[in-house]
Order: structure tokens, then C-alpha cells, then sequence
């Protein structure tokens, strides 16, 4: 192989990289924005008339944490798509670290599964299982693709 089309290989891998990262980010911005709403329609609904205050405000604060945990993370692939140019290591280790976050996402959602209707979806947690296969590998694939070549 030449120099020229290893050196294209490596600038395509780098942009595809990229947009995957920062397509990663806006699925994370979008599920954050999720959590940071459905609280406040969720707790109104009659399956939680009956819980208590203190609880209430603890699933409030759950929601909306993870929701501002996941702004954050979004945000942090925004950076890093563009960082793809230049610090592919750090790159890496952020896309290996938001991959394990999501692996471990997908265990809790077959372990303990959402069975509660949200946002009129019944039984959610096949999407959700889905989905979060997709962020697996959006964040993954980069990892693969910006592996040093020998």
C-alpha cells in the first residue's frame, strides 16, 4: 500500500470516527433531555399518586441527575469528535469509557428491565435494550477504527 492511500485510510477513519462520536453525543444529549422531562409527567400519572413525597423527590433527583449526567457525557463527545484530528489517544480512552458505561446500561436493563409504560410505550425495554446496543457501537466502532496500524 502507499503512503498516500495509507495516509487517506487514516484521515477517513479519523472523520467517520468523528461523526460517530458526536452521533453518540446527540443520542445521549437527546436520552438526557428524556430524563430531565419525563419526571414531571410521570410522577402525575396514577401508577405514582400514591407514593410518598420523600420518594417522589428522590426519583425526581435519580431522573435528573442521570439526565445531567448524560448532558455532560454528550457534551464531552462534542469535544471529542473534533479532538479526532489530533488526540487519538484520549479519543480512545473516551469512547472505550463511554462504551463501558453503556455495556454496563445494557446488563442493568436485562437484569432489571423497565416495565413500566413511559411516554405512552408499552413494555419499553426492548427499545431501550436496542438503543442502547446502537450507542455501544457508535462509541466502539471508533475504538476499532483508530487502533494504531503496524
Amino acid at each position: 500500500m502507499h503512503l498516500s492511500e495509507q495516509k487517506n485510510k487514516t484521515m477517513n477513519a479519523r472523520k467517520l470516527s468523528g461523526i460517530l462520536i458526536f452521533t453518540g453525543g446527540l443520542m445521549e444529549l437527546v436520552i438526557g433531555i428524556l430524563h430531565f422531562t419525563w419526571p414531571f409527567s410521570f410522577l402525575r400519572s396514577p401508577n405514582f399518586q400514591g407514593i410518598e413525597s420523600p420518594i417522589s423527590d428522590l426519583l425526581l433527583l435519580t431522573a435528573l441527575a442521570v439526565g445531567l449526567c448524560l448532558s455532560v457525557f454528550a457534551l464531552l463527545s462534542f469535544y471529542f469528535s473534533k479532538q479526532v484530528k489530533t488526540e487519538i489517544k484520549s479519543v480512545r480512552i473516551f469512547c472505550i469509557s463511554q462504551s463501558t458505561l453503556w455495556i454496563i446500561r445494557l446488563i442493568f436493563e436485562i437484569l432489571l428491565p423497565v416495565r413500566i409504560s413511559i411516554y405512552f410505550i408499552d413494555n419499553p425495554s426492548n427499545i431501550i435494550i436496542g438503543g442502547v446496543i446502537v450507542i455501544i457501537l457508535v462509541y466502539l466502532l471508533p475504538v476499532v477504527l483508530l487502533r494504531k496500524r503496524v
